[in-house]
């Protein structure tokens, strides 16, 4: 198929060494400086192969368009997005629930999500933390199963809400811990203050969104943190960076969406989060 990737963040750009192997693949960038980097380097595989792969600032054409970019930039890309013809079918990959509402303004708009961790080096380099799986809210026979292959299994999923919200509530749990604590996913089991936090977070999960918490059981979120024990969470990454975060798109939206009086130790862990990224954002 005839694939354009939009964002080389660490998602976009460990796909795209997977995609490039069985389809026609363009990367889509908003710096100059990155798609010069692309087209001059490729795009590398930390410790692994080099993938020549075009690059462009502008749309191109294609039959499958895969959002990666951060959930907050969605709308500075919205023009692009409404240039996409209806035969073409556009993918998200964004975290959080603020993207919901977005999915039903363009035409030919699935969700999806990725569990493979993923590390961006530089704007070319990207190191592999870990296989996963693409979930995507699309019927078994629609073209985006195409992507399916032995390093990136696809699986239909049919309700796209619940989709999204299982993996905000492991991102919810997960992410704002590791961020605020400094530490790996890992160290969330075997940390025992980090723990016991993790449960507190949850049950508060239980109380604020009872309708949505049995998407995503306890037992799963801890599987998911021994699944990536080595990683740095997507929002840890970001804060050590001093880069804006998705915690908004992700823990606002869940104390938004629920009872967040009933949230109270997941509300002050938003507000300093919040705090810390107001510092240089």
């Amino acid at each position: 198929m005839k694939i354009a990737i939009i964002g080389a963040g660490a998602i976009g750009k460990r796909l795209a060494t997977i995609l490039v192997q069985h389809h026609d693949l363009t990367m889509v960038v908003r710096r100059e400086q990155q798609k010069q980097a692309i087209v001059t380097h490729g795009i590398k595989l930390e410790n692994g192969p080099t993938f020549t792969i075009p690059a462009t600032t502008t749309l191109p054409s294609a039959s499958v368009y895969i959002v990666t970019v951060k959930s907050y930039a969605l709308p500075d890309i919205l023009p692009m997005l409404q240039q996409i013809t209806n035969d073409a079918s556009i993918l998200f990959l964004q975290n959080g629930l603020a993207h919901l509402p977005l999915l039903k303004q363009l035409p030919n708009t699935y969700a999806g999500t990725v569990t493979m961790g993923a590390q961006s080096i530089n704007d070319f380099t990207v190191a592999a933390r870990g296989s996963g799986l693409l979930r995507i809210a699309a019927p078994v026979q629609h073209k985006l199963m195409h992507l399916n292959s032995l390093a990136l299994p696809v699986e239909s999923v049919s309700d796209t809400t619940a989709l999204l919200w299982q993996k905000a509530i492991i991102n919810t749990v997960i992410n704002p811990l590791t961020a605020i604590m400094r530490i790996s996913n890992g160290e969330l089991l075997t940390n025992a203050s980090a723990y016991a936090t993790m449960q507190a977070i949850y049950k508060e999960l239980q109380q604020g969104i009872p309708q949505y918490c049995p998407l995503a059981p306890f037992n799963m979120i801890e599987q998911v943190c021994q699944q990536t024990a080595y990683n740095t969470s997507s929002m840890l990454s970001d804060f050590l960076a001093e880069r804006k975060s998705e915690i908004n798109e992700i823990v606002g939206e869940v104390l938004a969406l629920g009872n967040a009086e009933k949230m109270p130790k997941l509300s002050v862990i938003y507000q300093l989060l919040r705090a810390i990224e107001e510092r240089y954002i």
